[in-house]
C-alpha cells in the first residue's frame, strides 16, 4: 500500500516562512530609506559616524552632566566639543543631535566645525529643539564641531544620540514601523495564495532527504576509522577526552591573554590544533554496532543549511577567520554522528564537564594568588581573562556544569564529599561573577538558576531528594562564610603581598585610571582622535562602565536610556541592522571609529555570512532549547542521566549568544558548550534512551 504523503505543513516551515518574510521586509525598507540597489550594503547611505556616548555622559565646564543624566547649563559661555572617534578627516555635510527633556523649546548654538589639526572650518548658527536636530554644516574635511551655547544659563537637556553623516538619511521610526507592518501584510498574503495554489501540495517530509546522504557519508568515514574505537577500552577513551577538553579550554584562555585570535596565521593553527582534538575525541569514542542516528529533524537541518550557507559565503566574500561552516561539516559533523550513536551518549558530555571542573580548580588558585582585583579597571574583576566579560562567561559555565551535578547528587546516593565540592565550586563561582559586574554573565548565571530551583521545587515530594536538598542547603550555608571570607580575602591582598601578581601580554585593563582621570589628561584635539583607543580597550562595549566614579554597583546603576544602560549594545545592534548585505563580510564594521563585534550571535552571524544564514541560525537555537526541555521530560527522574544538564548549559549559552561576542570558532567556553549540546540533542524528540555513566 503507498504510503499516504504529509501535506502538512509544519510549525517550523511556518516560523522560517515567516522569518523570511521579516528579513525581506527589511532588506525592502532599508534599499527604500536609502535608495540604493546594492546587494552589498541593503542600506547605503554613505560615510556616517556614530558619536559615542562618552562623550555627552561627561561633564564640561559650565555645563555639568548631572544625577537625572541631563546636562545643566551654569555658565553664559559652554563648549561641548564632538569628534569623530577617526585620525583622519572626513567629509561631512551634516550633523544629526537627538535632544531630550529640555527646559525651553528651542536653543541657539554655534556651530564651530574644526578639523584633526584642531583648525576652525567653518562657523554656523542653529536653532535646536526637542527630537532629532539637521544641522547641515560645511562639505569641507574635518572631524568634529564644538558646540558653543552662549547667553542661556539655566538651561537643562539630554543629548539623547549624535552622528555626523555624509547624506541626508534621518527617518522616524514611526514611519518604519508602518512600512514593515505594510510589508509583512503583503508578503503574508502572497504566500497564503502560494499555499493554496501549490505548496499545499507538498510532501514536505522530503525536504529531510538531505539528512540521508549526509548520515551515509560520516557512516562510512565512522566504519572505517572505528578499528581505533574498538582498541581503545571505555575508560581510557574518557581519560583522553578529559585531557582534549582541558587542552582546549587552556588553549582559549591562553589565546585570550597571550596569543592573537585576529591574526591569520595564528587563527588558522589555533583552528586546526582545536579541529584536530575534536577528532580525536571522535575517534575515540566511535563503537561497534552504532546505532543509526535519527537526523531528520529541525534542528539538524538548520545546523546543516548553516555549516552550508557558510561556506558558500567564505568563497564569495574570503574572510579573515574562515572555513566554520568547513569545520562544522568535517569534524564537527563527524563529533555529532558518533555521539548520536552511542549508547552511552551522555559519557562525552560528562567528560567534558569533567575538563570544566579541573580547569576551574586550577584557574581559580591563579586568580586567588596571581590576580588582585585592586590592579583592574574600575574594580570590576577580569579574573584569568583580560576583561570582566569574557570571565563572566567563562565562569557562568562553570556554574552550569556544577548545578548539573548537584542535582545528580541530590537525585541518587553519592558520596558527601562530591557535595562539598560542588557547593564549594557553585559558591565561588558565584562571588567571581559578581566581581565581574558582567550583567550578562550574571542574568545567564541568574536564568539558569532559576531552572535549577523550578526543577528542585518540582521534585521536592521525590524520595530522599526533598531531604537531600534541605541538607545541601544547610551544607551550603556553612560553607559560603568560609569560602567568601577566604576568596575577598585573598583576590583584595595575597597577590600584593606575595608579590605574584601576573600581568598578561594583551591585558589593558590592569593598572588602569578611571575614565574622568583619563579624559582629564586629553585635550579636546587629543580625545577626538584617541579616546577609543585610549580609553575602551579590548574588543568590548563598556561606554557606561568608564565613568562610574562614584563606586556605586554597575548592575543596579540606574541610566536614562536603554542604550547607556546596555552599554552601546542597542547602537552596535542598529549598526549591524543597516550593514547586512546578501553575501557578508569580509572583516567586522567600525562603529565609535574602531571595530566593533555585534555582541549577538545572530546578528553576528548574519553580517558575518549574509542576512539570509539567520535563519536556520534561529531555527538551530530555537529548537536546541526546546530538545533540551524535551531531554528535561524525557530524563526527569531517570539517574545517571543529568536530566537538568541540557536546560542548564542551554540558558546560559543562549543568554551569553544574545548580549555578547561568543560566536566566534574556539574563542569562548560557551561556544563549545553549545556546540557539543547541538550533538548531544542531535536526535531530537528520539533521544529518549536510557543512560548512564
Amino acid at each position: 500500500m503507498k504510503e499516504k504523503r504529509n501535506t502538512k505543513i509544519s510549525r517550523t516551515a511556518v516560523f522560517s516562512l515567516l522569518l523570511f518574510g521579516a528579513l525581506l521586509c527589511t532588506i525592502a525598507i532599508q534599499m527604500r530609506l536609502s535608495g540604493s540597489r546594492n546587494l552589498n550594503q541593503f542600506y547605503d547611505v554613505g560615510k556616517k559616524y556614530i558619536v559615542s556616548y562618552q562623550y555627552y555622559t561627561v561633564s564640561y565646564p559650565g555645563c555639568a552632566y548631572g544625577a537625572d543624566g541631563r546636562y545643566h547649563v551654569s555658565d553664559n559661555d559652554v563648549s561641548l566639543p564632538f569628534y569623530a572617534g577617526v585620525k583622519k578627516n572626513g567629509n561631512w555635510n551634516y550633523v544629526y543631535l537627538d535632544l531630550k527633556d529640555m527646559n525651553r523649546e528651542k536653543m541657539q548654538v554655534e556651530v564651530t566645525e574644526v578639523n584633526t589639526s584642531g583648525e576652525q572650518v567653518s562657523r554656523q548658527m542653529a536653532e535646536v529643539g526637542q527630537g532629532m536636530n539637521e544641522i547641515q554644516i560645511s562639505p569641507q574635511p574635518s572631524n568634529g564641531v564644538i558646540l558653543h551655547i552662549a547667553d542661556q544659563e539655566g538651561t537643562v537637556f539630554r543629548i539623547h544620540g549624535m552622528q555626523f553623516r555624509e547624506k541626508k538619511s534621518y527617518y522616524e521610526t514611526s514611519k518604519v514601523v508602518k512600512m514593515f507592518l505594510l510589508g509583512m501584510a503583503l508578503y503574508v498574503a502572497f504566500v497564503g495564495i502560494l499555499y493554496r495554489l501549490f505548496l499545499k501540495n507538498v510532501d514536505w517530509r522530503r525536504i529531510y532527504g538531505i539528512m540521508d546522504w549526509i548520515t551515509a557519508l560520516y557512516g562510512r568515514i565512522a566504519e572505517a576509522l572505528q578499528f581505533v574505537g574498538a582498541r581503545i577500552k571505555s575508560s581510557t577513551a574518557g581519560i583522553i577526552r578529559r585531557i582534549c577538553f582541558f587542552v582546549m579550554i587552556f588553549l582559549m584562555l591562553y589565546t585570550e591573554a597571550y596569543g592573537s585570535y585576529n591574526i591569520k596565521n595564528y587563527y588558522y593553527i589555533y583552528m586546526l590544533i582545536n579541529c584536530g582534538l575534536i577528532f580525536v575525541i571522535a575517534l575515540v569514542s566511535i563503537e561497534k554496532g552504532r546505532e543509526k542516528p535519527d537526523w531528520k529533524n529541525p534542528m539538524m537541518f538548520s545546523w546543516v543549511i548553516y555549516s552550508v550557507l557558510a561556506c558558500v559565503s567564505d568563497i564569495i566574500v574570503p574572510k579573515n577567520q574562515m572555513f566554520t561552516g568547513v569545520m562544522m561539516l568535517t569534524v564537527y559533523g563527524l563529533l555529532f554522528f558518533v555521539m548520536a550513536g552511542m549508547k552511552k551518549s551522555i559519557a562525552i558530555y560528562h567528560d567534558f564537564m569533567i575538563g570544566v571542573e579541573i580547569s576551574y580548580f586550577i584557574t581559580s588558585i591563579f586568580c586567588l594568588f596571581c590576580r588582585p582585583i585592586g590592579d583592574m579597571f574600575e574594580g570590576r574583576y577580569n579574573g584569568c581573562t583580560i576583561s570582566p566579560y569574557s570571565y563572566a562567561m567563562y565562569t557562568g559555565m562553570v556554574i552550569a556544569v556544577f548545578l548539573a551535578e548537584l542535582d545528580r547528587w541530590l537525585l541518587e546516593k553519592k558520596n558527601k564529599v562530591y557535595l562539598v565540592l560542588y557547593l564549594t565550586g557553585i559558591v565561588s563561582a558565584l562571588y567571581f561573577v559578581w566581581l565581574t559586574q558582567s550583567r550578562d554573565g550574571v542574568l545567564a548565571v541568574g536564568i539558569c538558576g532559576l531552572f535549577f530551583l523550578f526543577r528542585v521545587f518540582c521534585m521536592r515530594k521525590v524520595e530522599n531528594y526533598g531531604k537531600k536538598t534541605v541538607f545541601a542547603i544547610g551544607v551550603c550555608v556553612i560553607l559560603a562564610v568560609p569560602v567568601l571570607w577566604i576568596q575577598d580575602w585573598c583576590v583584595h591582598n595575597l597577590p600584593r603581598q606575595l608579590g605574584t601578581t601576573v600581568y598578561f601580554e594583551n591585558d589593558n585593563r590592569m593598572n588602569s585610571k578611571t575614565f574622568q582621570e583619563q579624559k582629564e589628561e586629553i585635550t579636546e584635539q587629543e580625545l577626538g582622535e584617541n579616546l577609543e583607543d585610549a580609553i575602551l580597550p579590548g574588543n568590548i562595549v563598556y561606554a557606561q562602565d568608564m565613568d562610574n566614579s562614584s563606586g556605586s554597583n554597575r548592575l543596579f546603576h540606574k541610566a536614562v536610556s536603554l542604550d547607556i544602560l546596555s552599554s552601546g549594545r542597542i547602537t552596535v545592534y542598529r549598526e549591524y541592522i543597516a550593514l547586512m548585505n546578501l553575501w557578508g563580510h569580509e572583516k567586522d564594521p567600525y562603529i565609535w571609529g574602531r571595530k566593533m563585534r555585534a555582541h549577538n550571535a545572530v546578528l553576528q552571524t548574519g553580517y558575518r555570512y549574509g542576512i539570509f544564514v539567520m535563519i536556520p541560525y534561529t531555527v538551530m537555537l530555537l529548537y536546541a532549547g526546546y530538545y533540551s526541555l524535551c531531554y528535561l521530560r524525557t530524563n526527569w527522574l531517570k539517574k545517571k542521566s543529568y536530566a537538568i544538564l541540557p536546560l542548564s548549559v542551554f540558558s546560559s549559552c543562549f543568554v551569553m549568544m544574545m548580549l555578547d561576542n561568543v560566536e566566534r570558532n574556539y574563542r569562548y567556553l560557551p561556544w563549545l558548550a553549545f556546540y557539543l549540546l547541538v550533538g548531544f540533542l542531535s536526535q531530537g524528540e528520539n533521544n529518549k534512551e536510557s543512560i548512564e555513566v
